[in-house]
């Protein structure tokens, strides 16, 4: 995992470390392998270093991520971990997340 959280930083400019692995899927929007990581923040403010690899890169509250990404896009193991409150969520959109 150590290679990842140096991949963070080279991409984004923020120094972290690996809490666990999420998992991983074919990106719905991009085709694209990703592989989903739960981080803990150590230092360094987040930029689009790597234009080639992000759209866009900054921090957001975690309760905003759904005003952000258009409801079940986001990969379900990224909402549990994040533990939203039940009343954020959009049920029917969630219904699998809720359950």
């Amino acid at each position: 995992m150590l290679f990842r959280s140096r991949e963070t930083m080279a991409e984004t400019g923020v120094r972290c470390t690996v809490e666990r692995n999420l998992g991983r899927r074919i990106h719905p929007t991009t085709n694209v392998l990703c592989e989903y990581l739960l981080c803990v923040h150590v230092t360094g403010n987040a930029s689009n270093v790597d234009t080639a690899e992000n759209a866009e890169v900054r921090w957001v509250h975690k309760e905003r991520i759904i005003y952000l990404v258009p409801q079940g896009q986001i990969y379900k193991p990224i909402l549990k971990s994040l533990k939203l409150p039940r009343d954020e969520l959009d049920r029917e959109a969630y219904s699998e997340v809720l359950s």
